[in-house]
């Protein structure tokens, strides 16, 4: 998932400039690895990948029901998804760059 990318869907807009993802990758490489990672579960993905400062610096997997990444396709950007859970669970400690698997539904 690029988040240079500008996807305009069901009303949402994500965007972020090339100059974005410079500030975006200072601010993970000026936090200190590994840190404990949060509680997810609750949350709607568009709020995790996209306005929180941590989970930005991760690669996120967001498995839905049937099996697919939904952030490989449209739908993580035009229907609302909620976590149901995650791996590794709350308070492992993780690096930046590092794989977090997501289970949604909507």
């Amino acid at each position: 998932m690029s988040i240079a990318a500008l996807v305009t869907a069901a009303g949402f807009t994500f965007a972020a400039s090339a100059h974005a993802d410079n500030d975006v990758q200072q601010d993970c490489t000026a936090k200190e690895w590994p840190q404990p990672l949060p509680n997810a579960v609750g949350s709607q993905l568009e709020d995790i990948v996209n306005d929180d400062s941590f989970w930005i610096c991760l690669n996120i997997a967001a498995m839905a029901p049937d099996g697919h990444n939904v952030l490989d396709d449209n739908s993580g950007y035009t229907q609302s998804w909620r976590i149901t859970g995650q791996s590794p669970e709350e308070g492992t400690l993780v690096a930046e760059n590092e794989t977090v698997t997501l289970k949604v539904s909507r």
